[in-house]
C-alpha cells in the first residue's frame, strides 16, 4: 500500500469519526457502548496508519536522499577543482577539515580546529576500509579509495567488469571518463567509480565477493 493510498483511507476514516461523533448524541442510551467502541477502534486504526506512513517514509528516505546528495556532491567537487588554492596542502586540508553542522532547519559550514599534527596517513577519513580476502590478504590502504581499488584488483577486474555493475548509472569499471561522476583512471581506458560512500564501498565488495565464492571480511576502522 503506498503512502498516498494510506494518506487517502485515512482521510476516508477521518470522516466516518466525525460522522460518528455528530451522531453520538442522537444514538439511544443503550448502544452508546457500541458506538463508542467503534470509534475508539476507528481512531486507532488512524493511529496504525500514521505509523506505517512513518515506517514507508523512514525506508525509503536513503533513495530519496540520494538525488540531493549528488547533487551536493558535485557542486562540491566542482568548488574544490576550480578553486585556487595557494598551496597543495590547502587543498587537502580544506577537504579533510570540512564538515557540516546543524542548525535547526539550515546546515552551517564550518571549518575544524586545526591540530598540532597533520597525520597524513590518514588525512581525508576518520574511518578507513580494511578488507581481508581469504582469509590471509590483508589491504589496508592510507585512503579508503586506494583500499576499495586494491580490494577489486585481488577479485578480478576483468570478472567484475563482466558483472556490468551500474551505480548511479555509471558503470563501476567503466572504459571511459565520465564528465559528472568522481573515477579513478588505472590505466589508459579503465575507469573506476569512487563517487560512493565508504560504506557503499563495504556493501559493493561483498557483494562481488559472493559472486566469486571469495571469502571477505569488509571493515572500517580509525
Amino acid at each position: 500500500m503506498k503512502i498516498k493510498e494510506i494518506k487517502n483511507e485515512i482521510e476516508k476514516i477521518r470522516s466516518e469519526i466525525e460522522i460518528d461523533k455528530m451522531e453520538l448524541a442522537n444514538v439511544p442510551h443503550r448502544f452508546q457502548k457500541i458506538v463508542e467502541n467503534e470509534l475508539k477502534s476507528k481512531q486507532n486504526k488512524v493511529m496504525e496508519l500514521q505509523q506505517k506512513i512513518d515506517e514507508l517514509i523512514q525506508e525509503g528516505i536513503v533513495d530519496r536522499l540520494q538525488e540531493p546528495l549528488n547533487i551536493l556532491q558535485e557542486m562540491v567537487n566542482s568548488f574544490i577543482n576550480d578553486f585556487n588554492f595557494e598551496y597543495p596542502q590547502d587543498k587537502e586540508m580544506f577537504i579533510n577539515q570540512i564538515y557540516f553542522e546543524e542548525n535547526d532547519d539550515e546546515l552551517l559550514i564550518n571549518i575544524k580546529p586545526k591540530g598540532s599534527k597533520i597525520d597524513h596517513a590518514n588525512i581525508y577519513n576518520k574511518t578507513l576500509l580494511k578488507v581481508t580476502v581469504d582469509n590471509n590478504k590483508v589491504i589496508h590502504e592510507p585512503k579508503s579509495t586506494e583500499t576499495f581499488i586494491e580490494t577489486l584488483r585481488e577479485l578480478s577486474l576483468d570478472k567484475i567488469k563482466n558483472l556490468n555493475l551500474v551505480f548511479l548509472g555509471v558503470p563501476l569499471i567503466a572504459d571511459y571518463k565520465h564528465e559528472r561522476y568522481q573515477q579513478k583512471q588505472i590505466a589508459d581506458s579503465t575507469f573506476i567509480l569512487t563517487q560512493v560512500s565508504k560504506e557503499k564501498k563495504k556493501e559493493i565488495l561483498e557483494f562481488i565477493a559472493k559472486k566469486f565464492n571469495r571469502k571477505i571480511k569488509v571493515e572500517l576502522v580509525k
